[in-house]
């Protein structure tokens, strides 16, 4: 799911190819250099590989919650822009999202 993330927030099909082959790309790179970590002489515990495991399990952890930070920072930045207040009522929101996904979707954006 994480890895579907990235690829599902990005608009524009170039950029969406770009973004599945870079993580494609990451993500069969640590399955060729995985195995490595697992060296013969530390058998049974194996404590290189499993520490390996550990410290990118936290890594990527890290690295979801410093996007979740910036994307959090941007949305404030771009709602600023776009003059969206709490005293706005539902059907104005409503159309204000309607009109927004019209122009970001509509396919001129790449």
């Amino acid at each position: 799911m994480i890895l579907s993330l990235q690829t599902v927030n990005t608009v524009g099909h170039t950029k969406k190819v770009v973004t599945n082959a870079c993580l494609f790309l990451g993500y069969y790179t640590g399955n060729m250099a995985g195995p490595f970590f697992y060296k013969e002489n530390q058998r049974p515990r194996y404590e290189l590989g499993i520490w390996s495991v550990i410290v990118s399990h936290l890594l990527e952890v890290a690295i979801i919650l410093v996007l979740r930070f910036f994307l959090m920072i941007e949305n404030r930045r771009r709602d600023k822009i776009q003059a969206i207040c709490d005293s706005e009522s539902e059907e104005d929101k409503l159309a204000r999202e309607i009109e927004r996904n019209t122009t970001t979707f509509s396919g001129s954006g790449e």
